[in-house]
């Protein structure tokens, strides 16, 4: 029964690849040579790409901290968000969401679908930018160069969790302050705006989830006196270590989802394995078909 039931499931699991593979050599039979999708065209010079209308910075995560110091150095305020498949996907069905992606300069590539997504489109990605990645890198920049962080989301005792752990590893690191992310965004947000700004952070982590932070972030930008502001999903409960991350050789070869996968299958199954092969067929189709 158990051998039964395990057999199901990794049928289900490869199933999306093997239709993406059969679609693979069948585009490749009948197309002309000359599609991005099969010839040797790469754009990897290029800073800006564009996915499904939405902008993002094809650079390494070294060019990718570099941009941010100098723009905080600069007192150039920016929003950066973090484009993965499931962002995609919302913005295809959430018109508001997407032209918030498509109005910001700095979107960053997350994840083995934004590869694969640039493989179609004949550009390769130089780097994967996810947020959890950036993080101590950003935590480095801002002690070096006395940028005060502010941590906005998640529950109190993971960000209590995180806050201890960043302090621990950064003790530099200037905390202009922490506040959880379960207030009433539609009666509170002007309270905890003002708490920011009394702060007088540098720099302001939100961590509300997809996409809630991104039209928050939004619909507020202009009454923050910060600098630089980041959407940064799960990075709080991953960085708490109230969740796990996948191993280091997983992460390396594009497969981090299948991890999660494997921890939160009830929460992640819909987002995974019938998001990933339905953001490929959009690229496909928007690629190929133009619609």
């Amino acid at each position: 029964m158990f051998q039964n039931l395990l057999n199901i499931i990794i049928g289900i699991l490869l199933l999306p690849f093997l239709i993406c593979i059969i679609l693979y050599f069948l585009l490749r039979k009948l197309v002309q040579p000359k599609w991005s999708i099969f010839n040797n065209t790469s754009l990897e010079g290029d800073d800006n790409c564009q996915l499904l209308s939405i902008p993002f910075k094809n650079i390494s995560m070294k060019e990718a901290l570099e941009g941010i110091r100098k723009r905080i150095d600069a007192n150039q305020k920016q929003t950066y968000y973090f484009i993965n498949p499931h962002a995609a996907n919302i913005a295809q069905r959430d018109v508001y969401f997407k032209s918030i992606l498509e109005k910001n300069e700095w979107n960053f590539p997350d994840g083995i679908g934004l590869k694969l997504a640039g493989f179609i489109e004949g550009y390769r990605l130089k780097e994967n930018l996810n947020g959890t990645d950036l993080f101590p890198g950003l935590m480095e920049i801002a002690s070096d160069s006395n940028f005060s962080v502010y941590f906005l989301g998640a529950e109190e005792s993971v960000l209590k969790a995180l806050l201890d752990r960043t302090k621990s590893k950064w003790p530099q690191l200037h905390i202009a302050g922490s506040f959880h992310g379960y207030f009433d965004k539609e009666n509170d947000t002007a309270n905890v705006v003002q708490k920011i700004n009394d702060a007088r952070a540098d720099l302001l982590l939100v961590s509300f989830g997809m996409p809630l932070q991104e039209k928050w972030i939004d619909a507020i930008e202009e009454k923050l006196k910060v600098k630089a502001i980041f959407a940064t999903g799960g990075l709080f409960d991953f960085y708490s270590g109230t969740k796990k991350r996948a191993p280091e050789y997983l992460r390396q070869i594009g497969m981090e989802w299948l991890y999660r996968l494997y921890i939160e299958p009830g929460r992640m199954w819909k987002r995974y394995i019938i998001g990933n092969p339905l953001f490929l067929a959009n690229v496909i189709r928007n690629k190929y078909l133009n619609y």
